[in-house]
């Protein structure tokens, strides 16, 4: 392997760090759960909500003045 020996333990640290990923993420599957399901769901909202606004017209954005009408 080439490198210096601080980037072989870099890249053991890394791999190591990626399987314990795997293997919450196997254990959140086994359980049937999704630790991220409230994050995701409050982003979706996020995205709605900024959506239905740039969709309505800004009130404050109109020119001139409104007048009454006989």
């Amino acid at each position: 392997m080439t490198g210096n020996r601080c980037t072989r333990y870099a890249a053991t640290d890394i791999a190591q760090e990626a399987l314990r990923y795997l293997d919450v993420v196997d254990v959140f599957a086994t359980l049937n759960t999704d630790p991220h399901a409230a994050a995701r769901a409050r982003a979706a909202r996020a995205r709605v909500c900024k959506d239905t606004a740039v969709q309505r017209p800004n009130a404050t954005a109109r020119k001139g003045t409104l007048r009454w009408r006989s």
